[in-house]
């Protein structure tokens, strides 16, 4: 139960960048911007055994993984980073931190 509430937490939370950003997909960057976008990532179900994968497969590498909500945090440079994770059904939600 107590794990569920957690995930429920960090999803409302990603939920709630989405909106304070814009949400999918990513925005086009300035050459003057850094390029090293965080991430916060959601899982529905926990995490899954190929996380490591499926964050890789969308362009970007695993830096943080909280297990007891099912969330990770990511880093990447791919402008459809995003809209990439979007598109897996393993995925809750999915947005870029803000600082």
């Amino acid at each position: 139960m107590k794990k569920k509430i957690l995930h429920t937490v960090l999803s409302i939370a990603v939920g709630a960048g989405i909106l304070s950003v814009g949400g999918f997909p990513a925005q086009a960057k300035s050459q003057n911007q850094e390029m090293n976008d965080t991430y916060a990532i959601a899982f529905k179900s926990g995490l899954p055994e190929n996380y490591q994968e499926v964050i890789r497969k969308a362009g970007g590498k695993v830096t943080k993984v909280l297990p007891e909500v099912g969330g990770i945090e990511a880093q990447s440079d791919e402008p459809s980073f995003l809209t990439n994770l979007k598109g897996n059904a393993s995925i809750e939600a999915a947005n870029r931190e803000i600082p």
